[in-house]
């Protein structure tokens, strides 16, 4: 029995408190992934048989749209599941995936968790997680359609850090510009316009809210 294995799937919030039996089953058709950053995971329309759960580090989803631009569907957190979708679809990708930073990834077969949905809980929190992935695309599409790049760029400060003084952000500006649905060129003028305004102080990878107000005015 992996033990390291079992005590890193205890770890995620998805199976507390799933009897260790169900977890021990998934052990064995389960590993951990050491990904580098800029370290693919799988290309949209890939064939695949596991699906993923996040336990350290970023992961970016995105699509290629008719253009063959790239176009980010979700920053995924410590603690997501994505790739979801291919347990019950077909065993291709729908988006690709890449680690951008170092990160540390549970990787699950399918078959195997399929056995697993037979249980109450596991089912319930599964749905549980589908729910809150179609609310979180749901709130995304609104905010691209109704907002400004200024605000939308604070409102991913806010989800991704919180409200602070200080943020150290470890992807780069062009990551940011397609994860809040705009392209890098726009998002560089909207953030040159903050620093000329002395709103923000940018440098290297220190960013610096010299207003505070920015922040507090979208959680109004």
């Amino acid at each position: 029995m992996n033990n390291h294995l079992l005590n890193k799937i205890k770890q995620v919030a998805f199976f507390k408190n799933i009897p260790t039996t169900l977890l021990q089953t998934l052990v064995t058709h389960s590993k951990i992934l050491q990904c580098k950053n800029r370290e693919m995971l799988f290309h949209e329309q890939e064939s695949g048989e596991r699906f993923f759960f996040l336990l350290d580090g970023a992961v970016k989803l995105y699509k290629s749209n008719d253009a063959g631009k790239e176009v980010t569907i979700k920053m995924v957190q410590p603690g997501e599941l994505f790739a979801e979708l291919i347990i019950f679809e077909d065993n291709k990708y729908p988006v690709s995936a890449m680690a951008i930073k170092k990160s540390e990834i549970l990787a699950i077969h399918r078959d195997q968790f399929r056995v697993l949905l037979e249980d109450t809980q596991i089912r319930d929190r599964f749905i549980t997680s589908l729910m809150q992935r179609m609310r979180y695309l749901t709130q995304r599409l609104k905010h691209v359609q109704t907002e400004d790049v200024r605000t939308r760029f604070l409102r991913f400060l806010i989800e991704k850090y919180g409200i602070e003084q200080q943020y150290i952000i470890e992807i780069s500006k062009k990551e940011i510009a397609y994860s809040i649905g705009t392209i890098p060129e726009t998002f560089s003028r909207m953030v040159k316009a903050l620093v000329a305004e002395e709103k923000i102080t940018w440098v290297k990878n220190e960013l610096t809210i010299n207003d505070k107000l920015l922040l507090i005015g979208i959680c109004e």
